[in-house]
């Protein structure tokens, strides 16, 4: 919850003072029970560029996709139809993903390890003798 706080702020004191177990969590003024130092909050933007390297520009626009979609109060959270409506996401060129999305010649075998002819392989489940030390 710390980590939570820190990345989008405070509890709003209608939820932290609700519930069976808010007393275990949080003080009567809404902060967190045992957590004695002093949050920073460090926005996901700010996250993003510092901690990350990604650009300025880039992070914003990702916190500005992201940061909606987590809001404490759902009342104030964004919809999957906003999300899908968001610049961020509608300003995407899936040619630009083109290699991710390339066939590739079938084997015997499938993502699952079961072969053509249905039987299961554990091959892929064996550890080698290297790896049992």
């Amino acid at each position: 919850m710390a980590q939570i706080i820190e990345l989008l702020g405070h509890y709003p004191k209608s939820l932290s003072s609700v519930g069976k177990y808010a007393r275990d969590y949080f003080t009567s003024r809404g902060e967190l029970r045992n957590i004695r130092s002093n949050l920073k909050i460090w926005p996901l933007d700010r996250v993003l560029h510092d901690k990350y390297k990604f650009s300025k520009q880039d992070a914003e626009e990702i916190a500005d996709f992201l940061v909606p979609m987590l809001a404490i109060r759902r009342n104030r959270r964004m919809t999957a139809q906003q999300a899908l409506e968001h610049s961020w996401i509608k300003n995407v060129d899936i040619n630009d993903f083109n290699s991710c999305f390339v066939d590739h010649p079938k084997d015997e075998k499938t993502m699952n390890g079961t072969h053509t002819n249905g039987h299961h392989d554990d091959s892929a489940m064996e550890i080698s003798p290297s790896e049992k030390q």
